[in-house]
Order: C-alpha cells, then sequence, then structure tokens
C-alpha cells in the first residue's frame, strides 16, 4: 500500500501545528496489523538500517537482523523508520517482522515477498 493513508486513521493530534506525530510508517504498520499480516516490508532508498545515517556517515555498519527490544535499547539517533514501529511491533498480536529493503534495486521486491533474505529484518523479540 501506499505510505501515506488518509491521517484520520492513526494520527494523534499534535500539541502544536496540524503534522501529526506518527507519519507513514506508523499508519503502514497500524494498517497492516489491521489486516492480520504477519510481516510488514518498507519499500526505501536504503539498503536497510545502519547503526547510523550512511549518507552522512560512510563508516556506519548494516544490520542484517535485530529485535525490536534489542533496537530500542540501542537509542540510535537516527532510524530508518519511526521509532513507533518498534513498539507497535511488539505490541501486535499478529506482526512478526519488520523488513526494510532498498527498493532503488531490481529485484529486491519480488526476493522479500518470496522470504528471501533482503534488507534488515526487525523482528518482535
Amino acid at each position: 500500500m501506499h505510505g501515506m493513508p488518509p491521517y484520520d486513521y492513526f494520527a494523534i493530534p499534535p500539541p502544536e501545528g496540524r503534522i501529526p506525530i506518527h507519519r507513514t510508517d506508523v499508519g503502514t504498520l497500524i494498517l497492516a496489523d489491521l489486516i492480520g499480516a504477519r510481516s510488514c516490508i518498507f519499500v526505501k532508498d536504503e539498503k536497510g538500517l545502519y547503526t547510523d545515517d550512511p549518507k552522512k556517515n560512510p563508516e556506519a555498519e548494516f544490520i542484517e537482523r535485530i529485535g525490536a527490544k534489542e533496537l530500542m535499547k540501542k537509542d540510535q539517533d537516527d532510524l530508518i523508520i519511526e521509532r513507533s514501529c518498534l513498539e507497535i511491533l511488539q505490541n501486535s498480536q499478529v506482526i512478526d517482522q519488520i523488513q526494510i529493503i532498498n527498493g532503488m534495486e531490481e529485484g529486491n521486491i519480488t526476493k522479500a515477498l518470496n522470504g528471501q533474505l533482503v534488507g534488515t529484518i526487525i523482528f518482535k523479540n
């Protein structure tokens, strides 16, 4: 699905201004949870999750698999998905994992849909 569902589906009114606290990643994950999806694939313009923003820090290390709890404990300054997604994943009764892939690389979406390890897997625990 497109990452920009109507904000009214999942928006919490912000203390100031009009931009909701939760954005497109949270909305997509909540909708995946509502339809009973076992996983949610985020198509981004990066390979997946790194220890830092690889566009700013070429020394950032790629993370292939990590648990949501462990990732939250790391308290990284920069994540490729909204931090709230980690809490939603842990509280979901149906979603087991989030997969982040680079949609700019040909074949990655098909590989991910076929269950191949592409990008980063963030699992529930």
